[in-house]
């Protein structure tokens, strides 16, 4: 498989449906560069300007730069995001030439990330749209050794890592995500074995007013909840009104599909599991009873 571009999040990432309590929706996206010539990468949504700066190995990718000429992959997502929480990181080494130089590129709705080490000033630079915004002494590559670059959003800061080293952190404004890419090194060779992009966000999706009404005494209120989470074994647990409801261990996935009998008066949900990213969470609703005839009471003299 050459690209991985779904809404299940692998490995250590989930995915988190609940319609009455939160929801994580979540995409991901992931390139391991299976691609044996350009033609197979282009036609994987792959923008390659110069097929002369780029070679391929099956499992990665090379990129060549000659001093003047090189190329730099950009790839735009099927769709746009914005969230408060994101990653993108990239796997890379220094093969040849004068400097090692790497690279993790985020696009955005107003140009580009570029999150990466200098080979040349031995610094980490964060910079957007080219411009430096933060520059770090440091940067010491070996040939041949690979490297990681992530870029996280996280709240209202972007940061960024090297090899799951904090370097940087900085406030930004929220942006819309459109894509990733990775950029050669100057007089270089670079060789690049994957890039990832993630994405998740907590919604509620509930009644506004998280208020059901009745007629009678009781009401059935739905409960679906879906867990996604491959390669990975978790616990589940689930309180309805601090009563232990479900407590289970699951491994790549669950679903639940309950209908809850409950009386009129106030409820709360908790779910409670150690899955990756899935906080903790509680949700409380009411269910009120109304007069299916309501009765009118007038004041008469």
């Amino acid at each position: 498989m050459k690209k991985v571009e779904v809404s299940r999040i692998l490995s250590f990432l989930l995915f988190f449906i609940f319609i009455l309590a939160p929801s994580v929706y979540g995409y991901l996206f992931i390139d391991e560069f299976n691609y044996s010539d350009v033609d197979d990468m282009r036609n994987a949504g792959w923008q390659v300007s110069d097929e002369n700066y780029i070679s391929f190995t099956n499992y990665s990718i090379i990129l060549h730069n000659d001093c003047s000429r090189t190329t730099w992959p950009r790839l735009h997502f099927s769709k746009n995001f914005s969230s408060i929480y994101w990653v993108a990181q990239s796997l890379g080494r220094w093969l040849s030439g004068s400097y090692g130089s790497l690279h993790i590129i985020v696009l955005t709705s107003n140009g580009e990330y570029s999150w990466w080490g200098d080979g040349y000033s031995e610094k980490f630079i964060f910079s957007i749209n080219g411009n430096e915004v933060i520059t770090k002494k440091g940067y010491l590559p070996s040939k041949n050794e690979w490297y990681e670059f992530r870029l996280v959003r996280k709240g209202d800061h972007i940061l960024g890592f090297f090899n799951n080293s904090l370097i940087f952190s900085i406030s930004l404004p929220l942006e819309s995500i459109m894509g990733i890419g990775v950029n050669s090194a100057w007089c270089s060779e670079i060789e690049y074995d994957k890039v990832s992009f993630f994405i998740q966000d907590f919604k509620i999706s509930s009644p506004l007013n998280k208020t059901y009404f009745t007629t009678s005494s009781y009401m059935n209120i739905p409960l679906n909840l879906s867990i996604y989470s491959l390669n990975e074994t978790f616990y589940l647990q689930i309180f309805i009104d601090n009563n232990l409801f479900l407590d289970q261990t699951f491994y790549g996935e669950t679903k639940i599909n309950k209908e809850l009998n409950q009386s009129i008066g106030s409820h709360c949900i908790s779910i409670n599991t150690n899955a990756s990213n899935v906080e903790n969470q509680t949700i409380c609703y009411t269910i009120v009873r109304v007069l299916e005839k309501p009765l009118f009471i007038t004041d008469k003299d």
